[in-house]
């Protein structure tokens, strides 16, 4: 299975069993990710900083959040 995927498909049931927030960090979270971002937004971001982000983590900014 996609690892993309998955994480998106955990984090629904996360929030299922979860749904009061007791898990660590789930009361400030409460599971809602930001936005994704564009392929000009990682770019941008990759300039000004001077960096390059490794490419699993460009995948989830840009497909979950």
């Amino acid at each position: 299975m996609n690892q993309i995927k998955r994480i998106k498909e955990k984090l629904v049931k996360l929030k299922e069993v979860d749904s009061i927030f007791q898990l660590f960090g789930a009361g400030k979270h409460q599971y809602c990710l930001n936005s994704t971002k564009t392929e000009g937004e990682l770019v941008t971001f990759e300039r000004i900083h001077k960096i390059q982000l490794p490419a699993s983590y460009r995948a989830f900014l840009a497909q979950v959040g």
